[in-house]
């Protein structure tokens, strides 16, 4: 018989940690004077209400760890429950024409997606800027795995859900789960803020920086110009870019490792390095090809063709030029 008590327990988990991020767009929506931040006020208070009133009324007795029935019906619930109510700001300040738009907008973020129905980008309040680029960095790292941090703390083993969203071998850096879930959240955040600096210093503005790097990292690349990157015309942060979809493509775990000084596992891994191959070959042909149709000279040919081809590669979807000229 499936527990669904420990099912929506979950989700209501995930559904607070959810309000909780509504409520910095909601802020940074204050501080410049908006007032959309109503609408993410509202949003954020619907949502925890539902989490709070779930975790509430199913809280489960003594300790339990989630069976692989329930595993699959966590995973497939809380993404719908994610996204519905992650959809409420762009429903309720009309960022989104209809909530039809809103739950597509929402889905595309969190899941990584990239396609997006919101136009006038360029325009557009930070708030929502914002909101769409923390979907997004949450969908990269696997909302999921917030939750995978509380839960041992609650007697709730979190084994069979964190391999849901990750390898089995990724349990063998450390023996509790809580514990794993920490170091890749951990090291997830440390690249992203290492991205922000860095598009910092090439020249994009903090919000710009912030926003970009979230969605780079997360490979999801919903920009915060409808001309994507092109608004910036740099090389430096296209190169910048280039390197943290890359990083942002790799499995997370690796760079766990790395960081707790396990460097063999990080060279040596055959994936990292036929990944890396691949798109170098590919971006050794892509830039062959434009020079010798006379699309650009060799330097801008290489500069397109690695951006493209890593954009593409990683299912990041940044553009850099106009595809459809290069036939």
């Amino acid at each position: 018989m499936i527990a669904f008590r420990i099912i929506f327990f979950i989700v209501g988990i995930l559904l607070t940690i959810l309000a909780g991020a509504m409520a910095i767009p909601a802020l940074l929506d204050i501080y410049y004077h908006d007032s959309d931040w109503v609408y993410f006020a509202l949003s954020s208070g619907c949502t925890l209400f539902f989490g709070v009133l779930m975790i509430l009324a199913f809280r489960p007795d003594g300790a339990i760890e989630p069976g692989i029935r329930e595993t699959f019906l966590i995973t497939v619930i809380s993404w719908l429950a994610l996204c519905l109510f992650g959809s409420l700001p762009f429903a309720l300040s009309y960022a989104a024409p209809t909530f039809t738009d809103a739950l597509f907008e929402t889905t595309s973020a969190l899941t990584t997606t990239g396609a997006s129905v919101l136009t006038n980008l360029d325009f557009a309040p930070r708030g929502i800027l914002l909101w769409r680029a923390l979907l997004q960095w949450l969908g990269g790292v696997g909302i999921v795995l917030m939750a995978l941090v509380i839960l041992p703390n609650l007697r709730i083993g979190g084994m069979q859900l964190f391999r849901s969203e990750f390898s089995d071998r990724s349990e063998k850096i450390l023996p509790r789960v809580s514990q794993i879930a920490t170091v890749i959240f951990g090291t997830y955040s440390l690249i992203t803020l290492t991205c922000v600096v860095s598009y910092w210093f090439a020249g994009m503005r903090s919000f710009e920086a912030l926003c970009n790097a979230m969605t780079t990292v997360s490979t999801a690349g919903l920009s915060t110009s409808d001309s994507s990157f092109r608004v910036f015309d740099s090389t430096s942060i296209e190169m910048i870019a280039c390197v943290f979809m890359l990083i942002g493509a790799s499995p997370l775990i690796l760079y766990a490792r790395l960081f707790r000084g396990d460097f063999k596992s990080f060279l040596k891994d055959s994936q990292l390095r036929a990944f890396l191959l691949f798109t170098f070959l590919s971006i050794l042909a892509m830039g062959l090809w434009l020079w010798s149709a006379n699309t650009y000279e060799l330097g801008h040919a290489f500069r397109h063709a690695a951006f493209s081809v890593i954009s593409i590669v990683t299912t990041t979807g940044f553009s850099s030029a106009d595809w459809g000229s290069w036939g």
